[in-house]
């Protein structure tokens, strides 16, 4: 079942029960799975593999007045940090850069051309009977792209985004819903590509911005008693983030760079799903480091028994013989491995 809800006016839609009572069940049609039981007037109904797509447009003192009354709680629930947020405000943040449009090609009639062949698609396949849904995989790049990301959307979870967190744990997952997104719209065949698991991390980089001006700086700048500490808490934000991007970048020690190899070993190993084992050389490929530091860095790996290395019909492959009990505290990575 696929249902969507476009408001253009939506306070009026967080007074409903919807907001009030069945918030969590929001955050359930997020997720999909398990089916949604919901009893309405007495009569219990079953929403099985159901997705809903919310479009939200609300004015700026509105959404802050609802977030100071109900933010916090309706963020512990989980359903906004799952959003892909835009702000409008140029009151506040004549800073942000989303009230410029980019230069570049923009056509109504080709966007909407597109989703009427998509939307007859869809509607040839409900009439014949068809009501599966098309799996879409991604390509080795894009599989190596989204494995890193995840990787250091954990470090970054402790220390970009550490003031909206929440936001950032669901980043990974929206990415790659975008990226599917992008290939379907795009009219491209096959597995999503490299250049569109890009475009989406591009744009949940700017909705996490454009969420924290939303959540964490406008409710403060809402509040006429609380400017002088938003304003003091943004100039230590910029002062520490200064401070951090001033101090020598730090080299991963042959430790760090096993514990980073073990996870692309679990990626790799995915497309073997008998023996769980991947190529030393396609190991290498994801790992995307100096051929000395891997090489040191396996050492380690196979003499703690962590990884086995054995040949294959002349192949060198790796498996994964035991998992780490504990985990190295790590430090926050830089640069950025996917600034272009």
């Amino acid at each position: 079942m696929n249902m969507t809800l476009q408001c253009e006016d939506s306070a009026t839609l967080l007074a409903t029960d919807l907001f009030k009572k069945h918030l969590s069940a929001l955050t359930q049609l997020w997720s999909g799975d398990p089916p949604l039981d919901l009893q309405v007037h007495r009569v219990n109904l079953v929403a099985a593999d159901a997705r809903w797509s919310i479009g939200f447009r609300i004015q700026p003192d509105l959404i802050y007045d609802h977030l100071a009354r109900h933010g916090r709680r309706e963020c512990a629930v989980g359903w906004w940090p799952r959003s892909v947020v835009g702000c409008y405000d140029p009151e506040r943040f004549p800073e942000n850069e989303s009230y410029q449009t980019p230069s570049g090609h923009y056509s109504p009639d080709d966007y909407h051309a597109r989703m009427a062949v998509l939307a007859s698609q869809i509607n040839a396949r409900y009439d014949s009977g068809d009501f599966t849904r098309t799996p879409i995989g991604l390509d080795i790049n894009a599989l190596t792209y989204m494995g890193a990301l995840g990787h250091y959307l954990k470090e970054w979870k402790r220390t970009e985004y550490r003031d909206i967190d929440g936001a950032a744990g669901r980043a990974w997952e929206n990415t790659l819903r975008i990226a599917v997104v992008l290939q379907v719209f795009c009219d491209r065949p096959g597995p999503v590509t490299l250049d569109m698991v890009k475009r989406a991390w591009a744009i949940m980089e700017w909705s996490l911005s454009q969420y924290r001006w939303v959540f964490v700086d406008a409710p403060a700048k809402y509040s006429d008693k609380a400017i002088a500490k938003a304003e003091a808490a943004a100039k230590k934000r910029a002062r520490d983030w200064t401070t951090r991007k001033s101090k020598p970048i730090k080299r991963r020690t042959t430790w760090q760079n096993s514990d980073f190899i073990l996870t692309c070993l679990d990626t790799a190993s995915t497309r073997d799903r008998i023996h769980r084992t991947a190529s030393l050389e396609d190991v290498f490929l994801l790992a995307d480091m100096p051929r000395s530091k891997f090489d040191a860095a396996l050492e380690w790996l196979k003499s703690t028994k962590e990884v086995e290395e054995f040949n294959n019909d002349g192949e060198t492959r790796l498996r994964r013989v035991s998992h780490r009990t504990y985990m190295w505290q790590r430090k926050r990575v830089d640069p950025d491995p996917f600034s272009s």
